[in-house]
């Protein structure tokens, strides 16, 4: 070997020696120029000055993963992934439902975080899961700038859907209209509402578990916790917290409303009592099959009880009691203090403490009254006669 080649041999080596030297005393290295390292930076790479190195980026290891808390791309994993602690990569694999998008993420210890940043490069401009400050309603938004519904998921299981169409259907809660196919325009809101939906449309329902039955049913309302409709298949049926029900609800006038009864067969069809300050009807019908009763007696004295009752002529107070919705001009009827001392059965009071008359009541015992009236009639009628009899004999005995 020539002196000078083993020379140059020398001085490289003591280079290098000088180098890893001054490395393991400061602990710092730059790239890209010859100048020493920022102060406080354990590498510093320089990219700002053509003239003075070679000017690029810094290239992170690409990776695909495959949920937030894989390692199987790298070579080798130590025993404890939290000494990976603040090791970064960027990610190639999107896969929206595991919360992978490519972009750069960082090791926590136990798992990826993605690192949100905006194009400017400044991460305040992401939605925190800790609120956001200074946010601006005519450009801040959530949702999405394409032509795309806006999904939501809580714990990785749908919750909710804002479309993107006129015809398209909305829902928010868990598992609400999750089994939506075909359907259109529906709406729901709360948690498992309209949730077995798959082809019936123009469904509104809005509480937890509201209309959860519906299958293929369209057009039909149901509010309140777990309401129900009769039928999971039929269309325009009403149904509001579970007490309030109607079928054939086209809006066309020949609809049907239940109180308390989800099949309703009548215009009105009532579970139970009606009260009301008036009511206009042109028939008004009332359980009385003998199948329903028991104890039953013919009404005793019914003329000593027609008797001792009063009818009267009146007007409402209807400037006190507004609320009511009392009928205007001259009334005819009954006093309920003077009935109950009668007929105590027919009186009840309700929830402010007024009384309330069951008129209906009176039929049974007018009916009575008038047949022990013409019974009284008739036998009046043949003592009448007998006398007429006598008086016709004696005149013509004369």
């Amino acid at each position: 070997m020539k002196p000078k080649e083993k020379t140059n041999k020398r001085l490289l080596l003591m280079s290098l020696m000088a180098l890893i030297i001054t490395m393991n005393v400061q602990a710092q290295v730059r790239i890209g120029e010859d100048a020493a390292p920022t102060k406080g930076a354990v590498l510093d790479l320089n990219s700002d000055n053509k003239t003075a190195g070679y000017v690029g980026g810094l290239k992170l290891p690409n990776v695909s993963l495959a949920n937030l808390t894989d390692l199987s791309s790298f070579t080798e994993i130590p025993a404890d992934v939290a000494d990976l602690k603040g090791t970064i990569v960027y990610n190639t694999n999107l896969d929206s439902s595991a919360g992978l998008f490519p972009c750069v993420y960082q090791w926590d210890g136990a798992k990826w975080v993605i690192q949100a940043t905006n194009s400017s490069g400044n991460a305040t401009d992401a939605w925190l899961t800790t609120g956001n400050a200074g946010t601006d309603s005519t450009t801040n938004f959530i949702g999405t700038t394409d032509n795309q519904p806006l999904m939501f998921r809580t714990n990785n299981t749908y919750s909710g859907i804002i479309s993107n169409t006129p015809t398209g259907s909305n829902s928010f809660g868990m598992n609400a209209l999750a089994n939506n196919t075909t359907g259109t325009t529906n709406n729901a809101f709360g948690g498992g509402a309209l949730q077995t939906n798959t082809t019936g449309s123009n469904n509104v329902a809005i509480g937890g578990g509201a209309g959860s039955q519906i299958t293929t049913g369209s057009n039909n309302i149901v509010i309140g916790t777990d309401a129900q409709v009769a039928s999971p298949t039929d269309d325009y049926q009403i149904s509001i917290g579970n007490l309030i029900y109607a079928t054939d609800a086209t809006g066309a006038g020949n609809g049907y409303v239940g109180i308390g009864v989800t099949a309703p067969a009548y215009p009105l069809d009532v579970k139970g009592d009606v009260n009301a300050s008036g009511m206009h009807a042109s028939d008004f019908w009332m359980d009385s099959d003998i199948r329903y009763k028991k104890n039953i007696t013919t009404i005793p004295d019914p003329l000593d009880i027609v008797s001792q009752l009063r009818g009267t002529s009146y007007e409402f107070r209807t400037d006190e009691f507004p609320q009511k919705g009392f009928s205007e001009g001259k009334q005819l009827g009954v006093i309920a203090q003077e009935v109950e001392k009668v007929l105590p059965e027919l009186v009840i009071n309700n929830a402010e403490g007024y009384k309330t008359v069951n008129y209906n009541g009176f039929i049974p015992v007018l009916i009575e009254g008038m047949k022990a009236q013409q019974t009284q009639i008739e036998l009046q009628q043949q003592i009448i006669e007998q006398l007429d009899a006598r008086l016709k004999a004696l005149e013509a005995a004369k």
